[in-house]
């Protein structure tokens, strides 16, 4: 029933390296990239950074939850090598260039030589595996984990008579406990596999030493739950954040979530949402084609497979594990081994003379569909907040004038401007306090149902001689909902835009710097919108994808206004809606969600700056060599043709806003924990 050795033909055997160099070596291409962290990274790096091991033993700030090994290996690397991107991101690296290696092993036990080149395929090249091999999460920790447990398993069931082949699977589980929240699924599938197998029960010993296995993963996964998870399963905000993916019987739209789960199980480990046309009835298809070829070999292989699922959709039953698709990443090894078999199962539908080729015909057609998605991603790899660069740039240009941090960059801001040789402990504190979900300014909460009037006057702290604006949360509301939308809001609170300005204005003398970071542009673009109503101009503006910074400067103060004054907001509002009329000029510039992104790009000057025609100094006559000098003067401070295909986005923006704000493929647009 289990394969004990390999019947790999060497022709297989070799394309199946081949696939899993082209897999290593995409990861690797993005890892090199050094995407910056953006800000789901960045809190859970703020806190493997700021504490302490035995800190890290005990609820996280910003309502973060990881496994307690895997904190404690990346506050490891932290410590050897610094606080840089490739050195926290090495880990998930790592795993994620060995899970392709560990499916096509657990593959090839499971079904034949062709089905492993398959499931390969699938593992080195699907789009969200090769995100989340970079990613400061530990999900593809969780996926390397179920491959191993489940090759563990198989070790042992091949022989489960010896004691030692009982000590070797009770250590395993142990210590995949400790370094995956998700393995507790994957041992309970393969625990009560251990109890319904003939052959194990058929040992006078099985009952004494099955209990023992018992007792020992039940202990070793109390740990990690009483220090850790517990505090998660009873956060509040995190249960409202994924309510809408429980499968409790009775809740609201029951139907919908089980589609959407299913949809989930089968794609979500390779999209980041899932299809809802042809290609979701073709998966379909296929994973029923693959469970069935499993059945055929053996209900042990079946149930070996299939029983991690089973576990994790009884605890969503129970309101216990949300799914989602980064969630059910840890099942990657097993659906890939359910799709390789479903394209062995349909390919031999041929006759038998021809079945062998067709087989391979097929497996041939999946790595030729795929190798072109991991290069994709490899040439050209995502970057949802591409704000470290941006942020040192403020710090070096913004000498003491005040900074604007819009509530979603906090995180990545916090990170990036923290001397983590000396770090400023009281600040961390500060922002933590301030930030978490029981915090005044919790970062994702839900809308106000009210204007905002007079909010976050006290949320300002001094850190290197300059004042820290930390953003009021625009009140957007984003979650994991079965909705047409996940945000409660398209748009801020009534009075967000006006009530932010108020306090930048307050704050500045005459300039001031707006820090963005979030990937959906709705906040910032009112924002900038509101500012420029109120009589501030753009001086300075540099973009990135999700990420933009700007030097606002207003006209000098009138007789007897000193700075620091509060101001009816009413003087700041704009005469349109907070969203609407954003072809406003933005001196030239335009949110880095409206337009193209330009790598490489830096800052320039905004054409506010510049000279405007006057009668000392008229405007060339159209088609003058001067008039041409002005082009290229102009084209080198960003006045050109895109500035203009910018502005020109924006309007289509106010013009018929989506319906569903856009995301980055490998996120929904908001923290997630």
């Amino acid at each position: 029933m289990f394969r004990s050795r390999s019947t790999l033909t060497p022709g297989a055997d070799a394309a199946a390296f081949a696939l899993i160099v082209v897999g290593g070596m995409a990861r690797v291409a993005v890892y090199l990239d050094r995407r910056s962290f953006w800000a789901d990274e960045a809190m859970l790096a703020l806190n493997i950074a700021w504490h302490p091991v035995g800190r890290l033993a005990r609820p996280l700030d910003f309502d973060q939850a990881a496994p307690l090994a895997f904190l404690w290996l990346e506050r490891l690397a932290f410590v050897v090598g610094g606080p840089g991107e490739l050195v926290l991101r090495a880990l998930p690296l790592a795993c994620g260039v060995a899970l392709p290696v560990a499916t096509w092993l657990l593959a090839r036990r499971l079904l034949d030589g062709t089905a492993a080149v398959t499931a390969a395929a699938i593992a080195a090249c699907a789009p969200q595996l090769l995100y989340y091999a970079n990613e400061l999460k530990p999900y593809g920790l969780d996926a390397l984990v179920t491959a191993l447990l489940l090759l563990t398993a198989l070790a042992f069931l091949r022989d489960p008579v010896p004691a030692r082949a009982w000590w070797r699977l009770g250590g395993a589980g142990v210590v995949a406990v400790l370094v995956s929240q998700t393995a507790i699924f994957v041992v309970a599938g393969v625990g009560a596999l251990v109890v319904l197998d003939p052959r194990v029960r058929a040992h006078p010993e099985w009952a004494r030493r099955a209990a023992l296995l018992a007792g020992v993963w039940g202990l070793a996964f109390a740990v990690p739950y009483v220090l850790v998870y517990r505090a998660a399963l009873d956060n509040g905000y995190l249960r409202r954040f994924w309510g809408d993916t429980f499968l409790t019987p009775g809740t609201p739209q029951y139907g919908r979530r089980v589609l959407r789960a299913g949809g989930t199980v089968l794609l979500g480990q390779f999209v980041a949402h899932s299809p809802r046309d042809w290609r979701a009835a073709a998966a379909a298809l296929l994973f029923a084609a693959g469970l069935a070829e499993l059945a055929r070999r053996g209900w042990r292989i079946l149930f070996l497979v299939t029983a991690p699922a089973g576990a994790m959709l009884l605890a969503s039953a129970l309101a216990l594990y949300p799914i989602a698709s980064r969630l059910v990443l840890f099942l990657a090894p097993a659906v890939c081994v359910v799709y390789a078999a479903g394209v062995n199962a349909l390919a031999g539908l041929v006759t038998r003379g021809a079945r062998s080729r067709a087989r391979s015909l097929a497996a041939g057609a999946v790595a030729v569909a795929l190798v072109p998605v991991a290069l994709a991603v490899a040439t050209a790899p995502p970057r949802p907040e591409d704000s470290r660069t941006l942020f040192a740039e403020v710090e070096r240009r913004s000498a003491g004038e005040p900074v604007y941090v819009l509530s979603s960059a906090v995180p990545a801001w916090t990170y990036y401007t923290t001397d983590w040789r000396s770090p400023d402990t009281s600040r961390l504190r500060w922002v933590a306090d301030l930030t978490n979900s029981t915090g005044p300014n919790f970062n994702n909460r839900p809308s106000r149902g009210r204007r905002v009037v007079a909010e976050g006057d006290a949320f300002v702290l001094t850190y290197r001689g300059r004042s820290e604006l930390i953003g009021v949360d625009e009140g957007m509301g984003y979650r994991i909902r079965n909705g047409p939308s996940d945000f409660e809001r398209e748009v801020p609170d009534d009075g967000w835009a006006e009530n932010e300005v108020r306090r930048v204005r307050a704050a500045a003398d005459s300039a001031a710097w707006l820090v963005m970071a979030a990937q959906v542009p709705v906040p910032e673009l009112a924002l900038l919108t509101t500012a420029l109503g109120a009589g501030a101009t753009v001086t300075y503006a540099a973009t990135r994808p999700g990420a933009a910074v700007y030097r606002l400067r207003w006209p000098p103060r009138a007789a007897g206004d000193r700075a620091g004054s509060d101001r009816p907001p009413g003087l700041y509002r704009t005469p349109t809606s907070s969203t609407s009329n954003t072809s406003v000029a933005l001196g030239g510039m335009t949110p880095p969600a409206l337009r193209a992104p330009q790598p490489g790009s830096g800052g320039s000057p905004a054409s506010a700056d510049l000279p405007r025609a006057s009668p000392a100094h008229p405007r060339p006559a159209r088609g003058s060599p001067g008039r041409r000098q002005s082009r290229r003067t102009a084209a080198r401070h960003g006045r050109g043709s895109s500035q203009t295909r910018a502005r020109r986005s924006a309007s289509r923006w106010s013009a018929r806003p989506p319906s569903r704000l856009p995301a980055h493929p490998g996120h929904t647009t908001r923290r997630h924990r």
